[in-house]
């Protein structure tokens, strides 16, 4: 799906459950919820896990074993002279010389095709294997045809690192892939290798909602661990997680951020990320972990540790999710700014095959909640590279200290302090994690049909409140991706997968947004604010070096002006020029008084090949022009539009750039 399309209709409603799934509490409490009270949906029903299989107390791994085995056998048809049984699949095609069937030979541990796979345009056929492992544990993985292709090396060695057992025998291992390219499942799924909405069903790493219609499951060349898995209730979450969230903004904001990534499509939003900006050890990981632990266990969280490339693999899997990346500062300076842009703007590069043609790319639409100890902007300073406003809308940094003494919290709710309370929450993040996720998948997969009629007009109404009287279009946007995560909490609020009061959702995003724009300092449009910083911090760096003193033109003892980018002139509080004699002093130095020199600033004379190369560098110099000009930060002559003609003492009558004072006035 690309970023902002729809999900055509295609299955009917209600979402199948796991018989011991533990999140059978919450999912009937959803069916109170007066979001979706016109909804008709049907009861849960059984469903087979993909890539991994679940236990529960109640049920032994070894009889839950002998189970699985015993229903799969009755799955379609086992190739010809083989047989499956729990010890695993035999052969006994072979004879002896009198014409008498020798002993079945052992091929591998238990191991059974129970479908064929295909993408959805009929191509990429493959196999979704049924296998059991060394622990007697039965999983299912899906395997690509193509793999058998040659010596079957790689698809054998997949199985082997799955816990599967293979004979050591060169005709054992020709014989294993003859049984499974023979066998007949007589049963075909739908295989993808995007997680996310695929039409109206939600497709995870190990798990697929509401495709009622067709079976669809995630497959991949090579297996990947499964991110999105459960343990515990939704009420044990809420009790405990989710209890200790209240009153804290950023906590709050935080595991919000989980449940609004699945609605970007339906809310017709794009992606972005948010930044938790603050020193080491003041609750910016615990945060994080909270968050994940609404979708997955400590495997959840990612490191911006990785290559821009390792990202792109990774933002994929995440698609229409939350993607949890810690401590900004591990990140390479030198790329982390077009990463961002990249995770942003939801698509990978373009890449060649090596016969020439281009291999398809990947897409992904996503929210993000990073946290570091810098700024995405001066991170990029750190490897020499030039800042982009754009990055900064796309990742809002949010400051983590809250204000209230303790770092990022705000109720400690009986704690003794900062570090006790956010040592909690990582401990209860490890055994209480995943239902209130999955719960929220159920409920919109069964609800697709009026999805969007729902959410579109709250976020709506929630970034109106938001957005300051005079703001510029990114603070729009910026205010719209706050409103989602406010609004997306409300709503899982409502569903009872939260344990929150009503309107703590959006309470802490607006405090949030609130001080991210007070962080930002402008209501203007960030490429404006950088072309101001830039004019301002030329002159603040070079104004003593490279600009000759009016004044001191004719003085043979004045410091020689290297690398001379123009002249500065002293002007009074009214900004009217200083007039000077020959004798410096006898006017504007030892002769001034203390109060005569505080009235005392410089305006700027800048040459035009400096200011169009070095001043603006990186920017187009007539759109700095016109910034300063909006902001009375530069004076033109009569009938010109951004320069003056100006007679510079020591120079001649050149045009010039005139810079008054007032550039250092601004509050940026």
């Amino acid at each position: 799906m690309e970023k902002g399309e729809v999900p055509n209709n295609k299955g009917k409603t209600g979402q199948p459950l796991t018989k011991h799934d533990p999140i059978q509490a919450g999912a009937r409490q959803m069916q109170k919820s007066p979001f979706f009270e016109t909804r008709t949906a049907v009861e849960p029903q059984a469903l087979v896990p993909v890539a991994h299989s679940s236990t529960t107390d109640e049920t032994p791994q070894s009889e839950l074993s002998r189970a699985s085995v015993s229903s799969s056998e009755s799955i379609g048809q086992v190739a010809k002279d083989f047989t499956v049984d729990p010890s695993g699949v035999w052969y006994a095609g072979k004879f002896d010389r009198n014409g008498k069937r020798k002993q079945p030979e052992w091929i591998c541990s238990y191991l059974k095709p129970v479908a064929l796979t295909r993408d959805q345009s009929g191509h990429n056929w493959g196999y979704e294997l049924e296998i059991k492992d060394k622990l007697g544990t039965i999983k299912r993985c899906i395997m690509p045809a193509r793999l058998l292709s040659g010596d079957g090396g790689e698809y054998r060695g997949m199985l082997l690192s799955m816990g599967v057992q293979i004979s050591s025998t060169r005709e054992a291992r020709v014989l294993l892939t003859r049984y499974i390219q023979t066998s007949d499942p007589q049963a075909y799924a739908v295989c993808t290798d995007r997680c996310g909405w695929q039409d109206r069903a939600y497709v995870t790493t190990g798990k697929t909602y509401g495709d009622y219609d067709e079976r669809i499951v995630y497959q991949r060349d090579i297996p990947i661990e499964d991110l999105f898995k459960a343990s515990g209730t939704v009420k044990q979450w809420c009790d405990g997680l989710g209890a200790m969230c209240i009153g804290n903004s950023r906590l709050v904001f935080s595991a919000a951020c989980a449940f609004a990534a699945p609605l970007l499509p339906w809310a017709d939003q794009e992606g972005g990320g948010f930044h938790l900006l603050g020193n080491s050890s003041n609750g910016k990981t615990a945060a994080q972990r909270l968050a994940s632990s609404v979708n997955g266990g400590s495997n959840y969280m990612q490191s911006w540790r990785a290559t821009d490339n390792a990202l792109e693999s990774t933002a994929a899997i995440f698609n229409h999710a939350l993607l949890v990346l810690n401590e900004l500062g591990q990140s390479d300076p030198r790329t982390v700014g077009e990463t961002a842009y990249m995770l942003g703007n939801g698509q990978g590069k373009g890449r060649m095959t090596r016969i020439g043609t281009s291999r398809p790319q990947l897409f992904w639409l996503l929210i993000w909640l990073s946290s570091g100890e810098v700024k995405l902007s001066d991170h990029v300073l750190d490897g020499q590279k030039r800042t982009r406003p754009g990055q900064d809308v796309r990742m809002a940094d949010i400051p983590a200290d809250a204000g209230k003494g303790l770092g990022l919290f705000e109720n400690l709710h009986g704690y003794a302090d900062g570090k006790a309370f956010a040592n909690r929450i990582e401990y209860l993040a490890k055994i209480n994690y995943g239902a209130s996720g999955d719960a929220w998948l159920v409920a919109l997969t069964a609800n697709t049909e009026t999805l969007k009629a729902k959410v579109r007009p709250r976020i709506d109404a929630l970034a109106t409140k938001m957005i300051p009287k005079n703001s510029s279009g990114q603070v729009g946007r910026v205010a719209t991706r706050f409103a989602l995560v406010g609004v997306a909490g409300e709503i899982a609020t409502e569903m009872g997968l939260t344990g929150w009061p009503v309107g703590e959702s959006k309470r802490s995003a607006i405090i949030c947004f609130n001080a991210w724009l007070e962080a930002r300092g402008d209501q203007g449009d960030g490429e404006i604010i950088a072309m101001l910083r830039k004019v301002r911090r030329f002159l603040e760096t070079n104004g003593e070096s490279r600009f000759s003193m009016w004044h001191r033109v004719g003085d043979d003892n004045a410091p020689k002006t290297l690398l001379k980018a123009g002249v500065r002139r002293m002007v009074n509080a009214h900004g009217e020029p200083i007039k000077s004699n020959n004798h410096p002093a006898a006017e504007y130095a030892e002769k001034m008084s203390l109060i005569q020199v505080e009235e005392v600033s410089f305006e700027y004379f800048i040459l035009p090949e400096t200011f169009r190369s070095e001043v603006c560098q990186s920017f187009d110099y007539k759109a700095v022009c016109r910034a300063l000009l909006d902001h009375g930060c530069l004076l033109p002559g009569n009938g010109r539009t951004f320069d003056c003609k100006q007679r510079l003492p020591g120079i001649g009558n050149v045009w010039v750039y005139r810079i008054p004072p007032a550039i250092f006035e601004l509050d940026l």
